[in-house]
Protein backbone atom coordinates (compact mmCIF):
# COMPACT_ATOMS: atom_id res chain seq x y z
CA UNK A 1 0.00 0.00 0.00
CA UNK A 2 1.25 3.57 -0.90
CA UNK A 3 1.98 5.71 2.12
CA UNK A 4 -0.91 8.95 1.57
CA UNK A 5 0.80 12.17 1.35
CA UNK A 6 0.38 15.31 3.47
CA UNK A 7 -1.25 18.45 2.27
CA UNK A 8 -0.22 20.81 4.97
CA UNK A 9 -1.19 19.27 8.36
CA UNK A 10 -3.81 16.67 6.48
CA UNK A 11 -3.43 13.66 4.48
CA UNK A 12 -4.61 13.10 1.62
CA UNK A 13 -6.70 10.13 1.37
CA UNK A 14 -6.94 8.25 -1.86
CA UNK A 15 -9.81 5.83 -3.46
CA UNK A 16 -7.02 2.45 -2.68
CA UNK A 17 -6.89 4.23 1.07
CA UNK A 18 -10.89 4.46 1.52
CA UNK A 19 -10.80 1.16 -0.06
CA UNK A 20 -8.20 -0.48 2.99
CA UNK A 21 -10.10 1.12 5.28
CA UNK A 22 -13.90 -0.24 4.26
CA UNK A 23 -12.31 -3.78 4.34
CA UNK A 24 -10.41 -4.12 6.98
CA UNK A 25 -11.31 -1.73 9.36
CA UNK A 26 -13.37 -4.96 11.25
CA UNK A 27 -10.37 -6.90 11.91
CA UNK A 28 -7.67 -4.48 11.96
CA UNK A 29 -7.48 -1.27 14.97
CA UNK A 30 -6.99 2.10 13.89
CA UNK A 31 -3.19 1.82 14.96
CA UNK A 32 -2.38 -0.98 12.59
CA UNK A 33 -4.85 0.80 9.63
CA UNK A 34 -2.59 4.00 10.25
CA UNK A 35 0.35 1.93 10.04
CA UNK A 36 -0.24 0.56 6.87
CA UNK A 37 -1.17 3.62 5.27
CA UNK A 38 1.44 6.29 6.47
CA UNK A 39 -1.10 8.43 8.32
CA UNK A 40 -1.74 9.03 12.00
CA UNK A 41 -4.60 7.15 14.08
CA UNK A 42 -6.91 10.26 14.41
CA UNK A 43 -7.00 10.59 10.78
CA UNK A 44 -8.27 7.19 10.09
CA UNK A 45 -10.56 7.14 13.20
CA UNK A 46 -12.07 10.52 11.88
CA UNK A 47 -12.62 8.90 8.29
CA UNK A 48 -14.61 6.11 10.09
CA UNK A 49 -16.75 8.31 11.85
CA UNK A 50 -17.24 10.28 8.85
CA UNK A 51 -18.26 7.46 7.02
CA UNK A 52 -19.89 5.29 10.20
CA UNK A 53 -17.93 3.27 9.79
CA UNK A 54 -18.21 1.37 13.21
CA UNK A 55 -17.10 -2.41 14.26
CA UNK A 56 -20.15 -4.27 16.06
CA UNK A 57 -19.54 -5.58 20.01
CA UNK A 58 -18.19 -9.23 18.25
CA UNK A 59 -15.85 -7.83 16.06
CA UNK A 60 -14.29 -6.11 18.48
CA UNK A 61 -13.87 -8.92 20.97
CA UNK A 62 -12.61 -11.15 18.52
CA UNK A 63 -10.03 -7.80 17.48
CA UNK A 64 -8.95 -7.85 20.42
CA UNK A 65 -8.19 -11.04 21.17
CA UNK A 66 -6.63 -11.93 17.74
CA UNK A 67 -4.24 -8.22 18.72
CA UNK A 68 -3.47 -10.08 22.15
CA UNK A 69 -2.84 -13.39 20.86
CA UNK A 70 -0.48 -11.83 18.16
CA UNK A 71 1.32 -9.96 20.52
CA UNK A 72 1.71 -13.13 22.82
CA UNK A 73 3.39 -15.10 20.20
CA UNK A 74 5.66 -12.86 19.03
CA UNK A 75 7.00 -12.69 22.53
CA UNK A 76 10.16 -14.47 23.09
CA UNK A 77 10.47 -16.70 26.51
CA UNK A 78 14.12 -16.96 26.82
CA UNK A 79 14.26 -18.42 30.40
CA UNK A 80 12.24 -21.23 29.31
CA UNK A 81 15.38 -23.35 29.39
CA UNK A 82 16.73 -22.39 33.01
CA UNK A 83 12.41 -23.03 34.18
CA UNK A 84 12.70 -26.31 32.67
CA UNK A 85 16.17 -27.18 34.20
CA UNK A 86 15.31 -25.89 37.73
CA UNK A 87 11.26 -26.57 38.46
CA UNK A 88 12.10 -29.36 40.50
CA UNK A 89 15.09 -28.09 42.53
CA UNK A 90 14.03 -24.58 43.09
CA UNK A 91 10.90 -22.61 44.62
CA UNK A 92 9.22 -20.38 42.14
CA UNK A 93 10.09 -17.01 44.37
CA UNK A 94 13.56 -18.03 44.30
CA UNK A 95 13.74 -18.64 40.44
CA UNK A 96 11.40 -15.10 39.89
CA UNK A 97 14.26 -13.57 41.58
CA UNK A 98 17.19 -15.12 39.92
CA UNK A 99 15.78 -14.19 36.19
CA UNK A 100 13.74 -11.00 37.66
CA UNK A 101 10.24 -12.06 37.02
CA UNK A 102 7.30 -12.68 38.80
CA UNK A 103 5.50 -15.33 40.51
CA UNK A 104 2.73 -15.08 38.45
CA UNK A 105 4.88 -15.29 35.31
CA UNK A 106 6.28 -18.49 36.70
CA UNK A 107 3.53 -20.56 37.17
CA UNK A 108 2.24 -18.69 33.54
CA UNK A 109 5.35 -20.50 32.10
CA UNK A 110 5.01 -24.13 33.68
CA UNK A 111 1.39 -24.21 32.94
CA UNK A 112 2.28 -23.62 29.34
CA UNK A 113 5.51 -25.70 29.06
CA UNK A 114 3.31 -28.71 30.60
CA UNK A 115 5.64 -28.83 33.75
CA UNK A 116 4.23 -30.22 36.91
CA UNK A 117 5.93 -30.27 40.44
CA UNK A 118 4.61 -33.48 42.15
CA UNK A 119 3.18 -33.21 45.65
CA UNK A 120 5.54 -34.27 47.57
CA UNK A 121 7.83 -32.00 46.22
CA UNK A 122 5.74 -29.17 47.04
CA UNK A 123 5.10 -30.34 50.72
CA UNK A 124 8.64 -30.62 51.57
CA UNK A 125 8.74 -27.04 50.28
CA UNK A 126 6.55 -26.35 52.74
CA UNK A 127 7.67 -28.09 55.40
CA UNK A 128 11.39 -26.57 54.68
CA UNK A 129 9.64 -23.03 54.87
CA UNK A 130 8.49 -23.72 57.99
CA UNK A 131 9.50 -22.23 61.34
CA UNK A 132 10.64 -25.43 63.58
CA UNK A 133 11.60 -24.77 67.48
CA UNK A 134 14.96 -23.59 68.63
CA UNK A 135 14.72 -21.48 65.11
CA UNK A 136 16.66 -18.50 65.72
CA UNK A 137 15.24 -14.71 64.20
CA UNK A 138 17.83 -13.46 61.32
CA UNK A 139 17.69 -10.12 62.74
CA UNK A 140 18.09 -11.16 66.60
CA UNK A 141 20.62 -8.83 68.77
CA UNK A 142 20.65 -6.75 65.72
CA UNK A 143 20.05 -2.86 65.49
CA UNK A 144 17.11 -2.35 63.00
CA UNK A 145 19.68 -0.39 60.90
CA UNK A 146 21.72 -3.54 60.44
CA UNK A 147 19.07 -5.35 58.39
CA UNK A 148 16.91 -2.64 57.14
CA UNK A 149 18.00 0.26 55.19
CA UNK A 150 17.37 4.00 55.27
CA UNK A 151 14.24 3.73 52.71
CA UNK A 152 12.78 1.13 54.03
CA UNK A 153 13.27 2.31 57.87
CA UNK A 154 11.70 5.65 56.23
CA UNK A 155 9.04 4.18 55.04
CA UNK A 156 8.04 2.00 58.26
CA UNK A 157 8.04 5.43 60.56
CA UNK A 158 4.39 6.26 58.78
CA UNK A 159 2.68 3.34 60.11
CA UNK A 160 4.48 3.13 63.64
CA UNK A 161 2.50 3.81 66.84
CA UNK A 162 3.56 7.78 68.11
CA UNK A 163 4.09 8.00 71.43
CA UNK A 164 0.40 8.82 73.30
CA UNK A 165 -1.27 7.02 71.04
CA UNK A 166 -4.13 5.14 72.18
CA UNK A 167 -6.41 2.28 70.65
CA UNK A 168 -9.07 3.26 69.49
CA UNK A 169 -11.50 1.09 71.43
CA UNK A 170 -10.08 2.54 74.93
CA UNK A 171 -12.14 3.38 77.90
CA UNK A 172 -13.34 6.92 78.98
CA UNK A 173 -12.42 7.41 82.59
CA UNK A 174 -15.94 6.47 84.61
CA UNK A 175 -16.44 3.67 82.92
CA UNK A 176 -18.07 0.59 84.16
CA UNK A 177 -17.45 -3.05 82.80
CA UNK A 178 -18.41 -6.42 84.59
CA UNK A 179 -15.50 -8.76 84.72
CA UNK A 180 -15.62 -12.25 86.52
CA UNK A 181 -13.29 -13.28 89.05
CA UNK A 182 -11.45 -17.17 88.87
CA UNK A 183 -14.09 -18.75 90.80
CA UNK A 184 -16.97 -16.92 88.55
CA UNK A 185 -18.72 -14.42 89.98
CA UNK A 186 -19.08 -11.21 88.33
CA UNK A 187 -18.46 -7.93 89.60
CA UNK A 188 -18.64 -4.36 88.10
CA UNK A 189 -15.62 -2.62 88.04
CA UNK A 190 -15.03 1.38 87.26
CA UNK A 191 -12.19 2.87 85.52
CA UNK A 192 -10.44 5.89 87.95
CA UNK A 193 -7.38 6.86 85.17
CA UNK A 194 -5.76 5.31 82.38
CA UNK A 195 -4.79 1.68 83.06
CA UNK A 196 -6.31 2.03 86.98
CA UNK A 197 -9.29 0.43 87.65
CA UNK A 198 -11.21 -0.28 90.78
CA UNK A 199 -14.22 -2.54 92.14
CA UNK A 200 -17.54 -0.43 91.69
CA UNK A 201 -18.98 -0.92 95.32
CA UNK A 202 -15.61 -0.66 96.84
CA UNK A 203 -15.36 3.17 95.48
CA UNK A 204 -18.96 3.51 96.54
CA UNK A 205 -18.55 3.22 99.94
CA UNK A 206 -15.33 4.66 100.36
CA UNK A 207 -16.49 8.19 98.43
CA UNK A 208 -19.10 7.50 101.43
CA UNK A 209 -16.81 6.40 104.37
CA UNK A 210 -13.14 6.89 103.19
CA UNK A 211 -10.36 4.70 102.09
CA UNK A 212 -11.05 0.74 103.18
CA UNK A 213 -9.37 -0.22 106.45
CA UNK A 214 -6.77 -3.07 106.05
CA UNK A 215 -8.09 -6.15 106.80
CA UNK A 216 -11.51 -5.10 105.44
CA UNK A 217 -13.62 -6.01 102.47
CA UNK A 218 -17.13 -4.97 101.36
CA UNK A 219 -19.96 -7.33 100.71
CA UNK A 220 -23.03 -7.18 99.18
CA UNK A 221 -26.07 -7.47 101.80
CA UNK A 222 -28.68 -9.36 99.26
CA UNK A 223 -25.87 -11.14 98.02
CA UNK A 224 -26.10 -9.70 94.55
CA UNK A 225 -22.81 -8.25 93.29
CA UNK A 226 -24.55 -6.31 91.08
CA UNK A 227 -26.58 -4.49 93.00
CA UNK A 228 -23.75 -1.67 93.73
CA UNK A 229 -25.92 0.96 95.77
CA UNK A 230 -24.70 2.56 98.79
CA UNK A 231 -27.66 0.82 101.00
CA UNK A 232 -26.48 -2.71 99.61
CA UNK A 233 -23.40 -2.60 100.95
CA UNK A 234 -22.01 -3.53 104.12
CA UNK A 235 -18.42 -3.07 105.64
CA UNK A 236 -16.86 -6.51 107.64
CA UNK A 237 -13.54 -8.21 108.56
CA UNK A 238 -12.20 -10.86 106.83
CA UNK A 239 -12.74 -12.81 109.27
CA UNK A 240 -16.59 -11.98 110.11
CA UNK A 241 -16.77 -12.77 106.74
CA UNK A 242 -15.30 -15.88 106.97
CA UNK A 243 -17.41 -17.12 109.40
CA UNK A 244 -20.41 -15.65 108.13
CA UNK A 245 -19.70 -17.87 104.49
CA UNK A 246 -18.29 -20.94 106.36
CA UNK A 247 -19.34 -24.22 108.18
CA UNK A 248 -18.51 -22.94 111.60
CA UNK A 249 -20.90 -20.97 111.64
CA UNK A 250 -23.75 -23.68 111.53
CA UNK A 251 -24.18 -26.01 114.81
CA UNK A 252 -21.80 -29.02 115.39
CA UNK A 253 -24.51 -32.19 114.87
CA UNK A 254 -25.21 -30.19 111.05
CA UNK A 255 -21.69 -29.65 110.60
CA UNK A 256 -20.93 -33.36 110.97
CA UNK A 257 -24.03 -34.15 107.86
CA UNK A 258 -22.34 -31.41 106.10
CA UNK A 259 -18.88 -32.93 105.99
CA UNK A 260 -20.52 -36.67 105.75
CA UNK A 261 -22.34 -35.23 102.61
CA UNK A 262 -19.55 -33.72 100.89
CA UNK A 263 -17.31 -37.08 101.46
CA UNK A 264 -20.44 -38.63 99.74
CA UNK A 265 -20.75 -36.69 96.81
CA UNK A 266 -16.82 -37.08 96.30
CA UNK A 267 -16.87 -41.07 96.45
CA UNK A 268 -20.15 -40.42 93.62
CA UNK A 269 -18.10 -38.42 91.38
CA UNK A 270 -15.23 -40.48 91.89
CA UNK A 271 -17.37 -43.98 90.71
CA UNK A 272 -18.92 -42.25 87.88
CA UNK A 273 -15.52 -41.18 86.14
CA UNK A 274 -14.15 -44.20 86.63
CA UNK A 275 -17.32 -46.10 84.68
CA UNK A 276 -16.82 -43.22 82.19
CA UNK A 277 -13.50 -44.41 81.93
CA UNK A 278 -14.21 -47.31 81.34
CA UNK A 279 -16.35 -46.97 78.46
Amino acid sequence: MKKAKKNGNKFIWTKKHEAFVNANYTTMSDVELADVLGMSKSAVCNYRRSKKLFATKEQVIAKRRAGILKNYQDKEHPHDDFIRKNYLTMPVKTMGTKINKSNVYIERRFKELGLVIPPHIIEARKKASQKKPGDVPMNKGMKQTDYMTPEAIARTAKTRFKKGNLPKNTLHDGKVTIRKDSKGNKYKWIRLSLGKWKMLHVKIWEDEHGPLPEGTIVVFKDGNSMNCVLENLEHRTKAEHMMANTIQRYPEDLRKVMILKGKLNKKIKKITYEQRKEQ
